[in-house]
């Protein structure tokens, strides 16, 4: 008998030990601003990828156009014209805004005043948060 109290005891120690999984978190789904933070003054297009999840929706801000593809499920292709100012370009529809959603720009160029030329990435900031 004190064999078989001795092996519950054991049992349950063990059973008590195991970790324990959290459940897990659910999605927090909704919009992103997709925003301009910084560009050259004569900034009129801009060629962006974003990353890192799928990506339901977007709706550009009134004053500019926006094109877009998917890449992939995960990687849509966004096109936005118009005379860019800092500020909210588009809002973004994700299933989970928890995901690490990044943007990055491929393209940046000027309007037809400077003659549609290529400007730097490096001069244009864009950024995509809750």
């Amino acid at each position: 008998m004190t064999r078989l109290m001795g092996m519950v005891l054991i049992i349950s120690a063990a059973v008590a030990c195991e970790p324990v999984t959290p459940p897990a978190a659910e999605p927090d789904p909704g919009a992103m601003t997709l925003a301009l933070q910084d560009a050259p003054p004569d900034a009129a297009g801009l060629l962006l990828v974003l990353e890192g999840g799928p990506v339901e929706a977007m709706h550009v801000h009134p004053a500019y156009q926006l094109h877009h593809a998917q890449l992939d499920a995960n990687r849509p292709v966004v096109l936005i014209r118009g005379e860019l100012r800092p500020g909210p370009l588009a809002l973004v529809t994700v299933p989970d805004r928890r995901v690490g959603y990044t943007v990055r720009v491929v393209e940046a160029s000027a309007g037809a005043a400077s003659g549609y030329v290529s400007l730097s990435q490096a001069a244009v900031k864009v950024t995509i948060a809750k």
